[in-house]
Protein backbone atom coordinates (compact mmCIF):
# COMPACT_ATOMS: atom_id res chain seq x y z
CA UNK A 1 0.00 0.00 0.00
CA UNK A 2 1.72 3.32 -1.08
CA UNK A 3 1.09 6.62 0.25
CA UNK A 4 -1.33 8.97 -2.85
CA UNK A 5 -3.05 12.32 -2.37
CA UNK A 6 -5.83 13.65 -4.87
CA UNK A 7 -6.74 17.14 -5.18
CA UNK A 8 -10.26 17.16 -4.94
CA UNK A 9 -12.44 19.64 -7.21
CA UNK A 10 -14.10 21.46 -3.77
CA UNK A 11 -10.64 22.49 -2.63
CA UNK A 12 -10.15 20.00 -0.30
CA UNK A 13 -6.99 17.25 -0.10
CA UNK A 14 -7.56 13.68 0.34
CA UNK A 15 -4.22 11.63 0.99
CA UNK A 16 -4.73 7.80 1.52
CA UNK A 17 -2.15 5.93 3.13
CA UNK A 18 -1.43 3.26 5.82
CA UNK A 19 0.39 2.79 8.91
CA UNK A 20 1.44 -0.19 11.64
CA UNK A 21 -0.96 -1.32 13.68
CA UNK A 22 1.50 -0.44 16.79
CA UNK A 23 1.06 3.05 15.85
CA UNK A 24 -2.43 3.24 15.45
CA UNK A 25 -3.65 4.62 18.69
CA UNK A 26 -0.63 7.56 18.76
CA UNK A 27 -1.81 8.57 15.62
CA UNK A 28 -5.23 8.63 16.99
CA UNK A 29 -4.65 10.94 19.52
CA UNK A 30 -2.69 13.83 17.16
CA UNK A 31 -5.00 13.39 14.49
CA UNK A 32 -7.56 14.44 16.77
CA UNK A 33 -5.78 17.32 18.26
CA UNK A 34 -5.79 18.67 14.95
CA UNK A 35 -9.36 18.43 14.11
CA UNK A 36 -9.91 20.45 17.60
CA UNK A 37 -7.67 23.20 16.12
CA UNK A 38 -9.08 23.26 12.65
CA UNK A 39 -13.33 22.80 13.62
CA UNK A 40 -12.39 26.20 15.72
CA UNK A 41 -11.03 27.89 12.80
CA UNK A 42 -13.93 25.83 10.46
CA UNK A 43 -11.50 23.77 8.17
CA UNK A 44 -12.65 20.55 6.78
CA UNK A 45 -10.72 17.84 8.47
CA UNK A 46 -11.72 14.49 8.88
CA UNK A 47 -9.27 11.00 9.16
CA UNK A 48 -10.22 7.34 9.39
CA UNK A 49 -8.11 4.33 10.59
CA UNK A 50 -8.95 1.19 9.36
CA UNK A 51 -8.70 -2.15 11.25
CA UNK A 52 -5.41 -4.35 9.80
CA UNK A 53 -5.50 -6.03 6.88
CA UNK A 54 -2.86 -8.70 5.79
CA UNK A 55 -0.74 -7.68 2.84
CA UNK A 56 1.91 -9.47 0.97
CA UNK A 57 5.00 -7.65 0.89
CA UNK A 58 8.73 -8.45 -0.42
CA UNK A 59 11.08 -10.23 2.02
CA UNK A 60 12.95 -7.26 3.13
CA UNK A 61 10.02 -4.94 3.67
CA UNK A 62 8.94 -3.36 7.00
CA UNK A 63 7.49 -5.38 9.29
CA UNK A 64 7.34 -8.49 6.46
CA UNK A 65 6.80 -12.09 7.98
CA UNK A 66 6.53 -15.33 6.67
CA UNK A 67 3.26 -16.75 6.13
CA UNK A 68 3.88 -20.40 5.91
CA UNK A 69 0.39 -21.45 4.84
CA UNK A 70 0.84 -19.52 1.14
CA UNK A 71 5.02 -19.33 1.35
CA UNK A 72 5.46 -15.49 1.29
CA UNK A 73 5.95 -12.34 3.18
CA UNK A 74 3.40 -10.36 4.76
CA UNK A 75 2.63 -7.50 7.04
CA UNK A 76 0.04 -6.20 9.22
CA UNK A 77 -1.52 -2.40 7.91
CA UNK A 78 -3.87 0.07 9.20
CA UNK A 79 -5.85 1.57 5.67
CA UNK A 80 -5.58 6.06 6.95
CA UNK A 81 -7.74 7.87 4.80
CA UNK A 82 -7.13 11.76 5.54
CA UNK A 83 -9.57 14.64 4.08
CA UNK A 84 -8.25 18.29 4.76
CA UNK A 85 -9.07 21.85 3.38
CA UNK A 86 -6.07 24.16 3.56
CA UNK A 87 -4.42 24.41 6.80
CA UNK A 88 -3.12 28.06 6.31
CA UNK A 89 -4.58 31.55 6.61
CA UNK A 90 -2.67 33.54 4.61
CA UNK A 91 -1.79 32.03 1.34
CA UNK A 92 0.76 29.76 2.28
CA UNK A 93 1.57 26.14 2.16
CA UNK A 94 4.01 23.63 3.96
CA UNK A 95 6.39 21.66 1.10
CA UNK A 96 8.73 20.07 3.49
CA UNK A 97 10.24 19.27 6.81
CA UNK A 98 14.15 19.63 7.32
CA UNK A 99 16.41 18.32 9.77
CA UNK A 100 19.53 17.53 10.32
CA UNK A 101 21.46 13.95 9.75
CA UNK A 102 23.49 14.23 12.52
CA UNK A 103 22.28 17.59 15.19
CA UNK A 104 25.56 19.17 16.50
CA UNK A 105 27.79 18.54 14.03
CA UNK A 106 29.03 21.00 11.29
CA UNK A 107 28.51 20.52 7.85
CA UNK A 108 25.99 17.84 8.71
CA UNK A 109 24.18 17.26 5.31
CA UNK A 110 20.08 18.28 5.39
CA UNK A 111 17.27 15.62 5.15
CA UNK A 112 14.22 16.32 2.93
CA UNK A 113 11.01 15.10 4.35
CA UNK A 114 8.62 16.74 1.74
CA UNK A 115 4.77 16.38 2.07
CA UNK A 116 2.61 14.11 0.23
CA UNK A 117 0.07 16.54 -1.08
CA UNK A 118 3.15 19.40 -1.81
CA UNK A 119 3.90 20.13 -5.35
CA UNK A 120 7.64 19.71 -4.99
CA UNK A 121 8.42 21.30 -8.15
CA UNK A 122 11.74 22.71 -7.92
CA UNK A 123 11.86 22.04 -3.88
CA UNK A 124 15.73 20.90 -3.48
CA UNK A 125 16.66 24.21 -4.95
CA UNK A 126 15.55 26.06 -1.84
CA UNK A 127 17.38 23.26 0.14
CA UNK A 128 20.46 24.35 1.56
CA UNK A 129 23.55 22.31 1.20
CA UNK A 130 24.46 21.84 4.53
CA UNK A 131 22.63 22.54 7.32
CA UNK A 132 22.04 25.58 8.92
CA UNK A 133 19.13 25.69 11.26
CA UNK A 134 18.40 29.75 9.44
CA UNK A 135 14.82 30.94 9.85
CA UNK A 136 14.32 33.28 7.07
CA UNK A 137 11.07 34.90 8.66
CA UNK A 138 13.08 36.07 11.62
CA UNK A 139 16.23 36.20 10.05
CA UNK A 140 18.34 33.94 12.74
CA UNK A 141 20.24 31.49 13.15
CA UNK A 142 20.04 28.72 15.83
CA UNK A 143 20.96 25.44 17.11
CA UNK A 144 17.28 24.08 16.04
CA UNK A 145 15.68 20.83 15.66
CA UNK A 146 14.45 21.09 12.16
CA UNK A 147 12.50 23.86 10.38
CA UNK A 148 9.70 24.01 7.54
CA UNK A 149 9.76 25.15 3.35
CA UNK A 150 6.76 26.90 2.84
CA UNK A 151 5.58 28.29 -0.43
CA UNK A 152 3.30 31.30 -1.15
CA UNK A 153 0.76 31.33 -3.84
CA UNK A 154 2.90 33.56 -5.68
CA UNK A 155 5.55 31.23 -5.16
CA UNK A 156 7.61 32.61 -2.68
CA UNK A 157 9.87 29.81 -0.82
CA UNK A 158 10.87 30.48 2.75
CA UNK A 159 12.98 28.51 5.16
CA UNK A 160 10.95 29.10 8.54
CA UNK A 161 11.52 27.66 12.65
CA UNK A 162 8.47 25.74 14.15
CA UNK A 163 7.72 29.05 16.53
CA UNK A 164 7.58 30.97 13.62
CA UNK A 165 5.67 28.74 11.52
CA UNK A 166 2.61 29.82 13.36
CA UNK A 167 2.54 33.16 11.25
CA UNK A 168 2.39 31.09 8.30
CA UNK A 169 -0.06 28.42 8.88
CA UNK A 170 -2.27 29.94 12.03
CA UNK A 171 -2.68 26.10 14.33
CA UNK A 172 0.11 25.59 17.03
CA UNK A 173 3.47 24.63 15.77
CA UNK A 174 4.36 21.88 17.79
CA UNK A 175 0.72 20.21 16.51
CA UNK A 176 1.27 21.04 12.83
CA UNK A 177 5.04 19.87 12.84
CA UNK A 178 4.21 16.52 14.29
CA UNK A 179 1.73 16.16 11.69
CA UNK A 180 3.53 16.86 8.87
CA UNK A 181 6.44 14.97 10.42
CA UNK A 182 3.71 11.86 10.47
CA UNK A 183 3.96 12.40 6.32
CA UNK A 184 7.86 11.24 6.51
CA UNK A 185 7.61 8.73 8.74
CA UNK A 186 4.60 6.63 7.64
CA UNK A 187 6.15 5.23 4.62
CA UNK A 188 8.25 2.16 4.51
CA UNK A 189 8.97 0.93 1.36
CA UNK A 190 12.46 0.84 0.92
CA UNK A 191 13.25 -3.37 0.41
CA UNK A 192 16.74 -2.47 1.92
CA UNK A 193 15.36 -0.92 5.05
CA UNK A 194 14.79 -4.22 6.88
CA UNK A 195 16.93 -6.66 5.53
CA UNK A 196 18.14 -10.24 7.09
CA UNK A 197 20.62 -10.08 10.09
CA UNK A 198 22.53 -13.07 8.30
CA UNK A 199 23.19 -9.99 5.87
CA UNK A 200 25.20 -7.92 8.34
CA UNK A 201 22.18 -5.70 9.30
CA UNK A 202 22.44 -4.23 13.13
CA UNK A 203 18.72 -3.71 13.75
CA UNK A 204 18.38 -0.26 15.96
CA UNK A 205 14.46 0.17 16.77
CA UNK A 206 12.54 -2.18 15.17
CA UNK A 207 12.89 -5.77 14.61
CA UNK A 208 11.02 -8.24 11.62
CA UNK A 209 9.47 -10.64 14.18
CA UNK A 210 10.80 -13.26 12.23
CA UNK A 211 14.28 -12.55 12.58
CA UNK A 212 14.28 -11.70 16.10
CA UNK A 213 13.04 -15.51 16.72
CA UNK A 214 15.99 -16.77 14.74
CA UNK A 215 18.42 -15.50 16.86
CA UNK A 216 16.23 -16.15 19.90
CA UNK A 217 15.88 -19.51 18.93
CA UNK A 218 19.55 -19.44 18.30
CA UNK A 219 20.53 -18.91 21.69
CA UNK A 220 17.94 -20.41 24.09
CA UNK A 221 18.80 -23.63 21.51
CA UNK A 222 22.63 -23.38 23.35
CA UNK A 223 21.09 -22.01 26.79
CA UNK A 224 18.30 -24.66 26.42
CA UNK A 225 16.45 -22.46 29.26
CA UNK A 226 14.68 -19.27 29.45
CA UNK A 227 16.62 -16.55 31.49
CA UNK A 228 15.04 -13.59 32.79
CA UNK A 229 14.57 -10.49 30.55
CA UNK A 230 15.90 -12.41 27.18
CA UNK A 231 13.42 -10.38 24.86
CA UNK A 232 15.43 -7.36 25.92
CA UNK A 233 19.17 -9.27 25.83
CA UNK A 234 18.27 -9.82 22.06
CA UNK A 235 16.64 -6.67 21.79
CA UNK A 236 20.60 -5.15 22.94
CA UNK A 237 22.30 -7.01 20.67
CA UNK A 238 24.07 -7.76 17.51
CA UNK A 239 25.36 -10.56 15.67
CA UNK A 240 29.50 -11.35 15.48
CA UNK A 241 31.06 -10.83 11.90
CA UNK A 242 31.36 -14.84 11.97
CA UNK A 243 27.31 -15.13 12.75
CA UNK A 244 28.12 -17.37 15.71
CA UNK A 245 27.89 -15.43 18.43
CA UNK A 246 25.42 -12.80 19.89
CA UNK A 247 27.07 -9.63 21.62
CA UNK A 248 25.59 -6.82 23.97
CA UNK A 249 25.69 -3.57 22.57
CA UNK A 250 26.12 -2.00 25.84
CA UNK A 251 29.87 -2.07 27.01
CA UNK A 252 31.90 -2.32 30.27
CA UNK A 253 34.46 0.48 31.99
CA UNK A 254 36.71 -1.20 30.08
CA UNK A 255 34.69 -1.00 26.88
CA UNK A 256 34.05 -4.69 26.66
CA UNK A 257 30.84 -6.31 25.70
CA UNK A 258 28.53 -6.46 28.77
CA UNK A 259 28.34 -10.39 27.37
CA UNK A 260 28.68 -12.43 24.45
CA UNK A 261 26.54 -15.42 24.18
CA UNK A 262 27.08 -18.50 21.63
CA UNK A 263 24.33 -19.21 18.90
CA UNK A 264 23.02 -22.76 17.56
CA UNK A 265 23.39 -22.97 14.32
CA UNK A 266 20.71 -21.18 11.68
CA UNK A 267 18.73 -24.02 10.97
CA UNK A 268 18.01 -24.93 14.92
CA UNK A 269 16.73 -20.78 14.93
CA UNK A 270 14.83 -21.35 11.82
CA UNK A 271 12.94 -23.47 13.00
CA UNK A 272 12.25 -22.26 16.00
CA UNK A 273 10.42 -19.23 14.55
CA UNK A 274 8.53 -21.48 11.65
CA UNK A 275 7.13 -23.64 14.58
CA UNK A 276 6.46 -20.51 16.87
CA UNK A 277 5.09 -18.33 14.17
CA UNK A 278 2.47 -21.45 13.31
CA UNK A 279 1.53 -21.56 17.13
CA UNK A 280 0.84 -17.47 17.32
CA UNK A 281 -1.12 -18.15 14.42
CA UNK A 282 -3.18 -20.64 16.09
CA UNK A 283 -3.72 -19.29 19.33
CA UNK A 284 -6.77 -18.07 20.71
CA UNK A 285 -5.68 -15.09 23.68
CA UNK A 286 -7.40 -16.17 27.10
CA UNK A 287 -5.53 -14.19 28.97
CA UNK A 288 -3.69 -10.84 28.87
CA UNK A 289 -0.42 -12.82 27.91
CA UNK A 290 -1.41 -14.63 24.83
CA UNK A 291 -3.20 -11.45 24.14
CA UNK A 292 -0.14 -9.56 24.04
CA UNK A 293 1.71 -12.48 22.36
CA UNK A 294 -0.75 -12.51 19.78
CA UNK A 295 -0.66 -8.73 19.40
CA UNK A 296 3.50 -8.94 18.68
CA UNK A 297 2.38 -11.58 16.10
CA UNK A 298 -0.19 -9.86 14.30
CA UNK A 299 2.40 -6.73 13.76
CA UNK A 300 5.07 -8.50 12.95
CA UNK A 301 7.77 -6.35 14.13
CA UNK A 302 9.28 -5.96 17.47
CA UNK A 303 9.48 -2.37 19.12
CA UNK A 304 11.37 -1.22 22.52
CA UNK A 305 7.98 -1.68 24.37
CA UNK A 306 7.30 -5.30 23.14
CA UNK A 307 10.85 -7.09 23.23
CA UNK A 308 10.11 -8.84 26.40
CA UNK A 309 6.83 -10.59 24.97
CA UNK A 310 8.37 -11.14 21.90
CA UNK A 311 11.49 -13.51 24.02
CA UNK A 312 8.33 -14.74 25.93
CA UNK A 313 7.46 -16.31 22.98
CA UNK A 314 9.65 -19.02 23.89
CA UNK A 315 8.61 -19.83 27.14
CA UNK A 316 4.92 -20.45 25.39
CA UNK A 317 6.20 -22.65 22.56
CA UNK A 318 8.45 -24.66 24.87
CA UNK A 319 5.61 -25.06 27.54
CA UNK A 320 3.36 -26.40 24.62
CA UNK A 321 6.51 -28.66 23.94
CA UNK A 322 6.23 -29.99 26.78
CA UNK A 323 2.87 -30.84 26.93
CA UNK A 324 3.16 -32.61 23.82
CA UNK A 325 0.26 -30.18 22.38
CA UNK A 326 2.73 -29.59 19.55
CA UNK A 327 3.93 -32.86 18.80
CA UNK A 328 0.42 -33.80 18.21
CA UNK A 329 0.15 -30.58 15.86
CA UNK A 330 3.00 -30.67 13.92
CA UNK A 331 3.34 -34.53 13.83
CA UNK A 332 6.67 -35.28 15.26
CA UNK A 333 8.10 -37.75 17.92
CA UNK A 334 5.56 -39.15 18.44
CA UNK A 335 6.05 -43.05 20.10
CA UNK A 336 6.92 -45.66 17.56
CA UNK A 337 4.48 -48.13 19.82
CA UNK A 338 1.09 -48.04 21.68
CA UNK A 339 1.28 -48.42 25.25
CA UNK A 340 0.50 -51.99 26.37
CA UNK A 341 -0.06 -53.86 29.49
CA UNK A 342 3.29 -55.74 29.64
CA UNK A 343 6.11 -54.81 32.00
CA UNK A 344 8.36 -52.70 31.27
CA UNK A 345 11.96 -54.83 30.51
CA UNK A 346 14.15 -52.12 31.86
CA UNK A 347 16.46 -53.00 35.12
CA UNK A 348 18.64 -50.76 37.25
CA UNK A 349 21.67 -49.36 36.12
CA UNK A 350 25.26 -49.54 37.93
CA UNK A 351 25.65 -49.04 42.09
CA UNK A 352 24.88 -47.06 44.42
CA UNK A 353 27.29 -44.22 44.04
CA UNK A 354 28.77 -45.29 41.40
CA UNK A 355 29.47 -42.39 38.32
CA UNK A 356 28.03 -43.98 34.92
CA UNK A 357 28.45 -43.31 31.88
CA UNK A 358 25.44 -43.83 29.28
CA UNK A 359 23.49 -42.63 25.97
CA UNK A 360 19.75 -41.97 25.85
CA UNK A 361 16.54 -40.85 24.72
CA UNK A 362 14.91 -37.98 26.69
CA UNK A 363 11.68 -39.80 26.74
CA UNK A 364 10.08 -36.20 28.45
CA UNK A 365 10.72 -33.39 30.97
CA UNK A 366 8.51 -31.85 33.64
CA UNK A 367 9.64 -28.42 35.50
CA UNK A 368 7.50 -27.89 38.73
CA UNK A 369 7.47 -24.38 40.50
CA UNK A 370 8.80 -23.07 43.67
CA UNK A 371 11.28 -24.70 46.12
CA UNK A 372 14.37 -22.71 47.41
CA UNK A 373 16.25 -23.08 44.15
CA UNK A 374 13.89 -22.04 41.74
CA UNK A 375 11.77 -24.26 38.77
CA UNK A 376 12.65 -28.00 39.27
CA UNK A 377 12.70 -30.35 36.38
CA UNK A 378 12.41 -33.92 36.02
CA UNK A 379 14.10 -35.62 33.50
CA UNK A 380 13.11 -39.35 32.22
CA UNK A 381 15.62 -40.83 30.02
CA UNK A 382 16.07 -44.42 28.25
CA UNK A 383 19.31 -45.83 27.19
CA UNK A 384 19.46 -48.49 24.93
CA UNK A 385 18.53 -50.90 27.11
CA UNK A 386 15.45 -49.85 27.52
CA UNK A 387 16.69 -48.68 30.99
CA UNK A 388 14.54 -45.86 32.80
CA UNK A 389 16.57 -43.43 34.11
CA UNK A 390 15.87 -40.19 35.63
CA UNK A 391 17.09 -37.48 37.65
CA UNK A 392 16.05 -33.77 39.10
CA UNK A 393 17.66 -30.42 38.24
CA UNK A 394 17.56 -27.20 38.64
CA UNK A 395 19.88 -26.27 35.92
CA UNK A 396 20.68 -27.05 32.16
CA UNK A 397 18.41 -29.75 30.59
CA UNK A 398 18.33 -31.44 27.37
CA UNK A 399 15.08 -31.31 24.55
CA UNK A 400 12.55 -33.61 25.19
CA UNK A 401 13.20 -36.17 22.27
CA UNK A 402 16.74 -35.66 21.91
CA UNK A 403 19.27 -38.16 22.02
CA UNK A 404 22.29 -37.75 24.48
CA UNK A 405 25.16 -38.84 25.88
CA UNK A 406 25.46 -38.17 30.16
CA UNK A 407 27.33 -39.13 32.98
CA UNK A 408 25.43 -39.39 36.27
CA UNK A 409 25.86 -40.47 39.86
CA UNK A 410 23.82 -43.27 41.08
CA UNK A 411 21.94 -41.67 44.03
CA UNK A 412 18.72 -44.17 43.96
CA UNK A 413 17.33 -47.66 42.53
CA UNK A 414 13.13 -47.75 42.77
CA UNK A 415 10.38 -48.52 41.01
CA UNK A 416 7.39 -45.84 39.94
CA UNK A 417 3.91 -47.89 38.26
CA UNK A 418 6.08 -51.24 39.03
CA UNK A 419 8.73 -49.85 36.53
CA UNK A 420 12.31 -50.04 37.69
CA UNK A 421 13.97 -46.80 37.44
CA UNK A 422 17.45 -45.81 38.23
CA UNK A 423 17.81 -42.15 39.49
CA UNK A 424 20.62 -40.29 39.32
CA UNK A 425 22.60 -36.89 40.52
CA UNK A 426 25.01 -34.38 39.09
CA UNK A 427 23.93 -34.96 35.64
CA UNK A 428 26.06 -33.84 32.63
CA UNK A 429 25.35 -34.86 28.77
CA UNK A 430 25.93 -33.11 25.69
CA UNK A 431 23.32 -33.77 22.25
CA UNK A 432 24.71 -36.29 19.73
Amino acid sequence: MQTSSKQLANGLMFISSWTPPHRVENLRKLFKRVKRVADKRAIVFESEIGKPVKVVVSKRSAGAFRDYATDTYVRYECPVTLTHGPLTESGWSPLAVLAPMERGVINTPVIVNNMPDADEGDLLTYVPKTWNGYCDHCETTRNRKQTVLVRSDAGEVRQVGSNCLFEYTGIDPEILVRFYNYYATIQCTSDQEYSAWESGWVPSKQYPLYDFLVILGRWLGVKNQYPRGAGRVVFDSYLSEDNTKLISKGRDNRNQPLWVHDLADNSVGKLFAEEALNMLQMVEPRNSFDYNLKTVFETGIVVNKTAGYAGAIWTKWFNLTEKGVLDTVFGRNQPATQETTESHPGEHVGGLGERIEFEATVLRIKTTDGGMWGPTTLVTMEDANENLIITWTTGKVPRSGSKITARGTVKKHGEYQNVKQTQVSRLWFKVI
